[in-house]
């Protein structure tokens, strides 16, 4: 039993540490999206974008934050299972 809550321990920790790769991932889509907006935004406030452009860079800004919010949430998740596992004996 020590032996396999030992396993579960470390791979709980490997994707810990996935989840937060990802996380940094997650953030640089957000923010590109969010950089894209405000360009398409400005073309579109100048009439050389439609609105289905902006509208189409706005629901990616939106899918974009959802997952980033979705992997901190999963991130917590995972971190309180580590914390579980280290208060039981080895």
């Amino acid at each position: 039993e020590k032996e396999e809550l030992l396993n579960v321990f470390f791979i709980r920790v490997n994707e810990f540490e996935l989840l937060k790769e990802s996380l940094e991932i997650q953030r640089e889509n957000q923010s590109s999206a969010k950089e894209i907006y405000k360009i398409i935004r400005e073309q579109f406030l100048n009439g050389s974008a439609s609105f289905t452009d902006i509208s189409s860079v706005q629901t990616e800004v939106n899918r974009t934050t959802t997952e980033y919010f979705q992997t901190v949430i999963e991130l917590v998740t995972k971190y309180y299972e580590i914390k579980k596992l280290v208060f039981q004996e080895f």
